[in-house]
């Protein structure tokens, strides 16, 4: 009879914590914790700009994503980071550049009615340092910039420095 008990103890044991690792597996895709890679530094910089002047972003549907000077070596995660952030606050993400929107009718006049355009200039970028001069562009009247310094501290990336910053 103890035996049978004990094995039943066993199984049941087991099956507990075959159930906690399945729960752990499946956590939940918006990870509260900010993205480690390279991708994270990029990021950073897109909040600040997205939060500084809001009404760059005023009633826009597009938000726009030049990373023609980067010099990330896979910009995959970055432009995942930026479909979920479109996703989760109702834009439609477009990878080009001001030319391009101009070329497909989106710019017209230097003027984008119905979104705006983040781009990056990257000055210098390994893994534990970034530093970009980015852009926030709606118009030939309407942007705004600075340089950055962003810094791996631990898991997460931290603006450390910002200068330069224009407005037009």
């Amino acid at each position: 009879m103890k035996i049978k008990a004990i094995s039943f103890l066993v199984v049941f044991m087991l099956l507990f914590l075959a159930s906690c690792a399945a729960q752990n597996d499946a956590a939940p895709q918006n990870d509260p914790n900010p993205p480690t890679g390279q991708a994270g530094a990029y990021f950073a910089v897109f909040e600040s700009l997205y939060d500084y002047d809001p009404a760059l972003n005023h009633e826009s549907i597009y938000l726009a994503l030049d990373l023609t000077n980067v010099i990330m070596t896979d910009t995959e995660p970055l432009i995942a980071l930026m479909q979920d952030f479109c996703d989760n606050n109702g834009y439609t993400l477009l990878l080009d550049t001001i030319d391009g929107l101009m070329e497909k009718g989106y710019v017209k006049d230097l003027y984008f009615e119905d979104g705006f355009v983040i781009i990056f200039d990257d000055i210098k970028s390994n893994e534990n340092t970034l530093v970009t001069s980015a852009t926030k562009w709606r118009s030939g009247l309407g942007a705004v910039g600075a340089e950055y310094t962003v810094e791996k501290n631990e898991n997460s990336w931290e603006i450390t420095k910002t200068g330069n910053h224009w407005i037009s």
